[in-house]
């Protein structure tokens, strides 16, 4: 999996979908899945989290001064901070040469937001594998105008599959050229095997 965001510490909300995606596909062994995220800095770049492996890739040093992802997301980033605008360059630069090492040993990689799908494609140049592309709001609400409308749908060309989160995103996808061949959905899952808490303690422990 190539990712933009996945979860930096135990309870970071950031990503917590792709997490959760990887961890159900990891489950039981018959399926090894690995993610390729941005670094951030006091992480480690190569970890194991449950059943999944992660590679955190670094775009710029210091890696305290790294700051295009996470924070308030990278369009939120890009927009306030010329420092983010700055590193957008080697951010790409250096997921793309990270990608590129990576995906000669998967079977299929499964890219999370379009910018990713970009690398993923260019990075699959030699290492031919399947490219699958999951969008969500975020993504979709650039398709106005504009050369970033034109680059992601240039992007979603690319792909083999696009996954659409909602029934409304497939709809959006098809009115910009995604062929429907192409277009699944499937939507963020629930943990079936969700237990909700002590009322009482959770109360207590949120000051309550």
């Amino acid at each position: 999996m190539l990712t933009t965001g996945f979860p930096r510490f135990k309870g970071d909300l950031f990503g917590t979908f792709v997490q959760e995606l990887a961890q159900e596909l990891a489950r039981g062994g018959e399926m090894a899945v690995e993610v390729l995220a941005p670094h951030a800095a006091g992480l480690p770049t190569s970890e194991r989290v449950g059943s999944v492996e992660v590679r955190r890739f670094r775009y710029f040093w210091p890696v305290a001064r790294q700051a295009v992802a996470y924070g308030g997301g990278i369009p939120s980033n890009i927009r306030s901070s010329w420092i983010a605008r700055l590193q957008v360059p080697f951010f790409l630069c250096g997921f793309f040469l990270c990608a590129f090492a990576w995906v000669r040993k998967g079977q299929v990689v499964h890219c999370h937001w379009t910018i990713t799908g970009l690398v993923a494609y260019c990075a699959t140049r030699i290492w031919r594998r399947p490219l699958v592309l999951s969008v969500r709001g975020s993504d979709i609400n650039l398709l106005e105008k504009g050369l970033l409308a034109r680059l992601h749908q240039l992007i979603y060309g690319w792909m083999d599959v696009v996954v659409a989160v909602s029934e409304d995103i497939a709809e959006k996808l098809a009115l910009v050229g995604v062929p429907q061949s192409k277009i699944k959905v499937v939507t963020n899952g629930v943990d079936r095997r969700f237990r909700p808490g002590d009322r009482a303690e959770a109360r207590q422990e949120l000051a309550l």
